[in-house]
C-alpha cells in the first residue's frame, strides 16, 4: 500500500494476524497443543486455500512479513501468548518501525471478539485507546439530544 502511493489510515489494528504464509513463525510448532483453536497440522492443510500456489506465498501482499514497512501507519498487534500465530506477531512487530505488541497472557486466536472472555472487554478498551490515541476518530464531547419544544422540531 505504501509503496502503491496510497494514503495511509491514521492507524490500523491487527488480531492476531498471519503475516508470514510460509508458516515459518517459531510458535507454530511451540504453541502445537496448547493453542485452543488450531493445530500446525491444521494450518498446512488450509495453506493452499489461502494461495495455492506455494510459490506466491512468500510475496508481500500476500505475507507482510516480507513487505517493506516504512510509511506504514501506526499499527498495534494483539496475539495471546499461547497461539499458534504469536509468532507472525512478534516478528512483524520487530520488523515495522513505530508498532505497538500486545501480548495477553493464555488468550486465544482474536480473543478480543469473544464477549464471554473476562479479557475481552479490557482488550477492546486498548483498542480504542490506541484508535483514539493517533487521531483516528475524534471524541466529541456528548451533546444532548434536542427534546420537543426545541428548534429542531420547527420546520
Amino acid at each position: 500500500m505504501v509503496a502503491a502511493g496510497l494514503a495511509q489510515p491514521a492507524c490500523a489494528i491487527a488480531l492476531s494476524p498471519l503475516t508470514d504464509g510460509l508458516l515459518m513463525g517459531g510458535t507454530i510448532q511451540r504453541n502445537g497443543g496448547i493453542d485452543p483453536m488450531f493445530t500446525a497440522r491444521g494450518f498446512r492443510a488450509i495453506a493452499p486455500l489461502y494461495i495455492a500456489d506455494p510459490a506466491q506465498r512468500a510475496v508481500p501482499l500476500a505475507s507482510p512479513l516480507y513487505s517493506d514497512c516504512v510509511g506504514l501507519a501506526r499499527l498495534l498487534l494483539m496475539a495471546g501468548s499461547s497461539e499458534l500465530l504469536l509468532g507472525d506477531s512478534v516478528r512483524f512487530a520487530l520488523r515495522c518501525p513505530g508498532a505497538e505488541l500486545q501480548v495477553w497472557h493464555d488468550m486465544p486466536h482474536v480473543f478480543p471478539l469473544f464477549d464471554f472472555l473476562p479479557e475481552a472487554a479490557p482488550a477492546l478498551e486498548e483498542l480504542a485507546r490506541f484508535i483514539v490515541r493517533h487521531d483516528a476518530v475524534r471524541v466529541e464531547p456528548a451533546q444532548a439530544e434536542p427534546g420537543p419544544g426545541t428548534s429542531e422540531d420547527v420546520p
